[in-house]
């Protein structure tokens, strides 16, 4: 007897085609006829972080529950850092990883998420930051890692530093944001162009106004 298990949120962290993705779902309930659980409750992230992918993702409802975790990290979980240009950002970055080293954790517990492909991001692998090179994540590393929001999709670190966000008004960017801060286990830090500011601030008001 085959058993096969699917997990995952195909309404709100699909990056690529959609359709596909609902027509193949389509042929196995076709073909095993499945017993579906819809699960609510976030495990992953705390209220703060968790609300906040919510907000900037557009959705006119949460998908969670409640949240499970409540004994809080000694850090802030949430904030927003401005930058105006490569330079700058890559400074902000580095004074915001020796803070969050000071704070007891390890280089291994932080990932820089670009909102760029991997390729194109402002900070790569081999890069030195905070006296630690920057390394691919792998498990088992001893490093500060990168990686981008599609290749990091199902992962997850305890602090998730996003970087190189660079916003428009779509649906397409809204999902990266929710899967982006959803990686977190313990706090988030964004750093977002101030060209991008106006965008993420109506995002925040809009999410507050439904």
């Amino acid at each position: 007897m085959e058993i096969m298990f699917f997990f995952g949120d195909y309404e709100n962290q699909t990056l690529f085609n959609n359709n596909n993705l609902e027509q193949n779902l389509e042929l196995i309930e076709l073909d095993y006829i499945p017993t579906k659980w819809s699960l609510t409750e976030n495990c992953r992230n705390y209220k703060e972080v968790g609300d906040a992918a919510v907000a900037l993702s557009g959705m006119t409802n949460s998908p969670y529950s409640s949240y499970m975790k409540t004994q809080l990290p000694n850090i802030s979980l949430y904030e927003i850092n401005e930058y105006n240009d490569k330079s700058s950002q890559i400074d902000l970055i580095e004074k915001c990883i020796k803070d969050i080293l000071k704070s007891g954790y390890k280089p291994s517990e932080i990932t820089l998420l670009s909102f760029s492909a991997i390729d194109k991001a402002s900070i790569k692998d081999g890069d030195r930051l905070a006296g630690s090179y920057i390394k691919r994540f792998f498990l088992g590393t001893e490093n500060v890692s990168v990686e981008s929001i599609y290749t990091f999709k199902g992962m997850e670190n305890k602090i998730i530093i996003f970087f190189d966000i660079s916003l428009t008004n779509n649906i397409q960017k809204r999902n990266l944001m929710y899967t982006g801060i959803s990686r977190a286990t313990d706090a988030i830090r964004l750093f977002v162009h101030e060209d991008s500011k106006k965008a993420l601030l109506s995002w925040l008001i809009d999410s507050y106004e439904k």
